[in-house]
């Protein structure tokens, strides 16, 4: 699921909240969601053409856009390599010319750039001596999204929160990580069988990368309209992947580096994945250049350790004799 974990805003809409954002993208039926242009032929599309004309067919026109006297909407994502990285909508004010073919082709020329740019920055050098804290938090939101109550480990993860987007969020606002999870969380009480809660992995000023995830509360065994936000440090294993697919890896690459990461020999790695010897040595070739390094240690060094983990925790996990991370079993 496409997730969004930070925005930069040059203007917003002044009577819709947050909460009602995200609400309209994960739970609501809609036009030109992000997840469906980043899985489409077509990154970027305009409201007006794909309600044939009548925009005040979308829940999003009609609860957020009209309000503020928005009449149209231009949006993009952000793909590369089959991996959406981001995603752009644009807005023009009731009176002003609407969006036209010309604005299509220009963002969906742009779109594999921004997203080499985006991914790009998510391996710009680590940053030294990481100070952020190392304790997880709780946050207990209201269904207004207000904060009902909140922990003081969650309190300091908040202040790096709002500090990692461009522009400072204010006292009251929350990350839009957190507004993520938890409007997803808010409908999963509608899906039939057991879920997965929502997560979203936000990297942070100081280098550290946070795992946000939620859940919808029940009280006396019913659904209540108030969910719990969860925030923690991430563990290696949890970035891993988004690391890995930042590199540019092809899916093959990608399997081949998860089973190094898991410590699998060559002839291991062949067998789980059907391949040769011979090709799995070809695939890791490829990865080592892309990446920049010449063996599997160097290789999970410089995903784990080197660049982009400039701190985690105090020696709680270790790189072995055999090249791969080891997480060490800490306290219950």
């Amino acid at each position: 699921m496409f997730l969004t974990t930070s925005v930069a805003e040059w203007e917003r809409f002044p009577s819709a909240s947050c909460l009602q954002i995200h609400r309209n993208e994960y739970l609501e039926q809609d036009f030109n969601k992000f997840r469906d242009l980043a899985r489409g032929k077509a990154p970027a599309a305009i409201l007006a053409q794909a309600t044939g004309g009548r925009p005040e067919r979308s829940h999003r026109y009609q609860q957020l856009m009209w309000p503020d006297r928005m009449t149209a909407e231009l949006r993009s994502a952000q793909t590369v390599d089959g991996i959406c990285w981001g995603a752009l909508a644009l807005y023009r004010a009731a009176g002003s010319l609407g969006f036209d073919e010309h604005d299509v082709r220009l963002l969906a020329d742009l779109a594999p750039h921004l997203a080499h740019g985006l991914r790009t920055a998510l391996l710009a050098d680590a940053i030294e001596g990481a100070t952020g804290p190392d304790t997880s938090g709780l946050i207990i939101l209201d269904a207004d999204g207000r904060v009902a109550a909140v922990t003081a480990g969650a309190a300091r993860w908040l202040r790096h929160l709002r500090d990692a987007v461009g522009s400072r969020l204010p006292e009251h606002r929350l990350s839009d990580a957190i507004y993520a999870v938890a409007s997803v969380a808010a409908g999963l009480h509608d899906e039939p069988g057991p879920a997965r809660l929502p997560r979203a992995r936000v990297r942070v000023e100081t280098g550290e990368w946070l795992v946000v995830h939620a859940a919808r509360l029940e009280r006396d065994g019913d659904a209540s309209d108030e969910v719990a936000v969860m925030i923690e440090q991430a563990r290696p294993t949890q970035i891993a992947p988004v690391l890995v697919r930042a590199y540019g890896l092809s899916e093959r690459e990608t399997d081949v580096v998860k089973a190094v990461l898991h410590g699998l020999s060559t002839e291991e790695i062949a067998r789980s994945l059907h391949l040769s010897a011979y090709t799995v040595q070809d695939y890791l070739k490829s990865v080592f250049h892309k990446v920049g390094v010449s063996s599997r240690r160097e290789l999970v060094a410089h995903v784990f350790t080197e660049q982009h983990w400039p701190k985690y925790g105090d020696g709680e996990a270790e790189l072995g004799p055999d090249g791969w991370f080891r997480e060490s079993a800490g306290p219950a």
